[in-house]
C-alpha cells in the first residue's frame, strides 16, 4: 500500500516542479509590467498636476511691464543703479509647447536741466531699443519654470548735451547705433494661473557706432568737430530687472 503512495507522490512533486520553472518566469514578467505600469502612472499623475497648476493651454501668450523702475520709485533705492541697465520695458513672448519667440522694446525721453550761477548744463535725448529671440521652457515644480536661449537686439539714440560756461554755449550732438546678442537665462515664478514674475540675465555682446559733432555757438567761424567711435561691449549678465507677466 505504501509504494502507490510513493509513486504519486512522486508524480506530484516532478508537475510541481515543472510548473514552478512555467511560472517563474511569467511571475517575473508579470512583477516587472506592474512595477513599470505603476510608475509610468504616477509620472504622468506628476506631469498633469504641474500642468493644471502652471500651464492651463500648450500655446499661449505673455505679456509682461518691467517693474523695476515703479520698486525705485517706491524707495527701494537698491535698484537705481539696475534701472538704466535694462532698457527693455515691455515683454511679449508667444509659446509654443515648450519653445517660445519672445520680443522685448523699449523707449526712454530724456530732457535735463541743472543750473548753477555760472555754469548750466541741458541733457536730452531719445532712445529706442528692440530685441528678438527665442527660448525652451523647462518647469520644475508647480511654481517655479526656467528657460534659456538667445537674443538678437539693435538701437538707437539721438541725444544733445549744452554746456554754458561763462557764456560760451558749447554743443555736443550724438547719434547711436548697436547692434548685438548673446545666449539668456531666466527663472518665473507662477503666483498662479495667470501671473507670474520674471527676471533673466543675459551675456550681451555689442556693438556700438557714436557719431558726434562738437559745435561753439559764440564762434560761428569755428567749424564743426565730427567725431565717431566704434565700440565693443559685453554688459554684465547678472539678473538687473523684475517682469509681472500675465499669461493668455
Amino acid at each position: 500500500m505504501k509504494k502507490p503512495t510513493s509513486l504519486i507522490f512522486i508524480k506530484m512533486k516532478n508537475i510541481v516542479m515543472k510548473n514552478i520553472y512555467l511560472l517563474l518566469p511569467l511571475l517575473f514578467f508579470s512583477t516587472s509590467l506592474i512595477f513599470a505600469q505603476s510608475k509610468k502612472e504616477k509620472k504622468e499623475k506628476k506631469s498633469e498636476e504641474l500642468a493644471k497648476f502652471t500651464v492651463d493651454k500648450k500655446n499661449y501668450v505673455e505679456l509682461g511691464v518691467n517693474v523695476t523702475t515703479a520698486i525705485a520709485a517706491g524707495g527701494f533705492h537698491f535698484a537705481d543703479n539696475l534701472i538704466t541697465s535694462d532698457p527693455y520695458i515691455l515683454h511679449l513672448k508667444l509659446v509654443r509647447q515648450k519653445y517660445a519667440i519672445r520680443l522685448g522694446a523699449g523707449v526712454s525721453i530724456l530732457s535735463e536741466k541743472k543750473g548753477e550761477l555760472i555754469n548750466s548744463k541741458i541733457n536730452s535725448g531719445n532712445t529706442f531699443d528692440l530685441r528678438v529671440g527665442f527660448d525652451y521652457q523647462v518647469p520644475i515644480d508647480k511654481h517655479w519654470r526656467l528657460y534659456y536661449g538667445f537674443d538678437v537686439l539693435t538701437g538707437y539714440a539721438k541725444g544733445q548735451n549744452d554746456f554754458s560756461i561763462g557764456g560760451d554755449v558749447t554743443t555736443i550732438s550724438f547719434n547711436e547705433k548697436s547692434i548685438g546678442g548673446g545666449p539668456i537665462l531666466g527663472l518665473q515664478y507662477h503666483i498662479n494661473k495667470r501671473i507670474s514674475l520674471q527676471t533673466e540675465g543675459a551675456l550681451y555682446l555689442k556693438n556700438t557706432t557714436r557719431d558726434k559733432i562738437l559745435t561753439y555757438r559764440n564762434l560761428p567761424n569755428l567749424p564743426p568737430q565730427p567725431t565717431s567711435d566704434n565700440i565693443w561691449s559685453m554688459p554684465v549678465g547678472i539678473p538687473r530687472s523684475l517682469f509681472v507677466i500675465i499669461r493668455f
